[in-house]
């Protein structure tokens, strides 16, 4: 699948969680071929296998290029689990740069609402402005 933008992603590191799905492997795929190193979350170690082995593969047939797609296995709803996996990725890859939280999308209990979401120690406003800073430091 050819990746219709081309952004310099080099240097950053991008998490994709329910990477191994059909719109989130596309997402994770277009990551990588712009240059970030991707790590995708799911919870079928065979799956993301899979789906890590042909992103690579598509790379190198689609671009000639090298990306770095790692698969890890982990239930993003089990915060201890996330945690050890998240510590994983930061010593494999790096600290994320970019986040896509796209696990459980087709499963009603994996939504959640602002308001289960907000804490006092994590308030949306900052949520929002280090979205919009994070967001006004990419090029196209």
């Amino acid at each position: 699948m050819k990746v219709p933008f081309n952004i310099n992603l080099s240097g950053k590191t991008a998490i994709v969680t329910g990477g191994s799905g059909t719109l989130c492997s596309a997402m994770a795929y277009g990551l990588a071929v712009c240059g970030a190193k991707v790590a995708i979350i799911g919870r079928n170690k065979d799956k993301l296998n899979n789906v890590t082995d042909e992103l690579i593969n598509n790379a190198k047939t689609e671009y000639s290029k090298d990306i770095v797609v790692k698969g890890y296995s982990c239930n993003v709803i089990d915060k201890e689990e996330l945690n050890k996996t998240y510590e994983i990725i930061k010593s494999e890859l790096g600290s994320c740069d970019i986040l896509i939280n796209g696990a459980g999308g087709n499963q009603p209990g994996a939504i959640t609402s602002i308001s289960k979401f907000q804490s006092p120690n994590f308030p949306l406003q900052d949520i929002l402005l280090l979205y919009l800073i994070t967001c006004s430091n990419f090029q196209a």
